[in-house]
């Protein structure tokens, strides 16, 4: 009988352990390997965001990258952040981003295997980002998250500064604690009235016979638990009075 050559005994039996490695389910497997795996994930995209939905996989790892390959987000079950079953990923810029996402069963079986291309178009600041609004009469303006700048109007409740002739004239002083002032050009104080001094304010304030020029008036008013009801800070100008009869 032909021996065999005992070098072909080492190739047969080599052969045979490579197989069965392969066949072999390696729990350290690198969940970043890309195989031709259907995705069955919904991904799609809002205006500033990307959002993935789908994602009760045992094991899953998600990355979202900018154009320039950084990356931006992420969450995975081992290293980092778990993902939720839906995944909001916000404050993007406008631009192309690459989503890969990964699931696996708890043996580390391929389930999903995604990437995806998403186009994000121009999302809208958070809300409390401070803008403008472009009424000079409001006071703090802030986004709502939903891209609409808005501020507080100056004064509030139903305080109101207008003039008439050469007389400057402040209604709506219904509050508990009133404190109102009156500067001239040069920022002298012409008039003003609080609770306290000795002169506190009528529900109507009425300051003649002013010369022309422009007034600084300034108010503000609390109810009796020092809470801001009106704060104004206004400039009123004041024309040629006419001559006394």
């Amino acid at each position: 009988m032909n021996k065999l050559n005992p070098l072909f005994l080492v190739l047969i039996t080599l052969g045979l352990m490579t197989l069965c490695g392969l066949n072999q389910t390696n729990a350290n497997a690198d969940p970043n390997s890309i195989n031709e795996f259907a995705c069955n994930l919904n991904i799609t995209s809002t205006s500033g965001g990307i959002q993935i939905s789908g994602l009760t996989d045992p094991i899953i790892y998600t990355k979202i990258y900018n154009a320039s390959g950084t990356l931006v987000g992420n969450c995975e079950t081992y290293g980092g952040t778990p993902c939720n079953a839906t995944e909001f990923f916000g404050n993007l810029s406008a631009g192309t981003y690459t989503v890969t996402v990964q699931t696996f069963t708890s043996g580390w079986s391929l389930i999903n295997d995604c990437n995806v291309t998403v186009n994000v178009s121009q999302g809208c600041p958070p809300s409390g980002t401070l803008c403008n609004d472009g009424n000079p009469n409001t006071i703090n303006d802030v986004e709502d998250g939903n891209c609409n700048c808005a501020g507080t109007p100056i004064g509030g409740g139903n305080c109101l500064i207008s003039s008439s002739g050469n007389q400057i004239i402040v209604s709506g002083l219904n509050d508990a604690i009133v404190y109102l002032s009156v500067y001239n050009s040069s920022g002298n104080l012409m008039e003003n009235c609080n609770p306290y001094g000795g002169n506190p304010c009528n529900s109507t304030e009425i300051f003649s016979n002013l010369p022309a020029g422009n007034y600084n008036v300034t108010l503000q008013t609390f109810n009796s638990n020092w809470v801001v009801n009106c704060s104004l800070d206004q400039i009123v100008t004041i024309g040629q009075g006419c001559p006394a009869v």
